[in-house]
């Protein structure tokens, strides 16, 4: 499923919980329209309470879309010298058989 902010504008979402906290709709209908649960419903309605003026989707990404290049090299290492192990023909893998 995408992310809320891919699938609905912002103007959408205030409408919908001003409404919710009018009494015109319940919660469940809120959460089935928006297709979250209650634990991002409370959360993005808290955040829409405290500045409904100011209240946005949008966000920025704090962290990296990818691991940084050392990171990514050295876990790679671990799971060659891992390969190894498993593949070297000296050292005896036997499955363990519990009775």
């Amino acid at each position: 499923m995408k992310h809320l902010h891919k699938r609905f504008v912002t103007e959408q979402v205030k409408i919908l919980f001003a409404a919710y906290l009018k009494g015109r709709v319940s919660s469940i209908e809120v959460m089935d329209e928006l297709g979250i649960g209650k634990t991002q419903f409370s959360a993005r309605l808290k955040i829409y309470r405290q500045n409904p003026d100011n209240f946005s989707l949008s966000y920025k990404r704090t962290t990296p879309k990818r691991l940084i290049k050392n990171q990514e090299e050295a876990i790679r290492k671990g799971l060659l010298f891992e390969k190894r192990l498993i593949e070297d023909p000296s050292l005896p893998i036997t499955p363990v058989l519990w009775s």
